[in-house]
């Protein structure tokens, strides 16, 4: 990813979804934050019909500063 800002367009909706139904759970993410060391994290979610992830909550977040 190139910048601060990715386009979420068709194309890239296609494509994660694509990998959610090849994805044994039926489910993919696609980061939209530029690696796993940045403090906050966001991304774009794709379940397929049928996935299931039982009810939780994180009650603690976790303190990661970025490096």
């Amino acid at each position: 990813m190139s910048g601060l800002v990715q386009l979420i367009d068709a194309g890239l909706l296609d494509a994660t979804l694509a990998r959610a139904k090849s994805s044994p759970r039926g489910r993919q993410n696609h980061n939209l934050h530029p690696s796993l060391a940045d403090n906050l994290h966001r991304f774009l979610n794709a379940w397929t019909r049928g996935s299931y992830a039982a009810p939780h909550r994180h009650l603690a977040v976790p303190n990661r500063k970025a490096s």
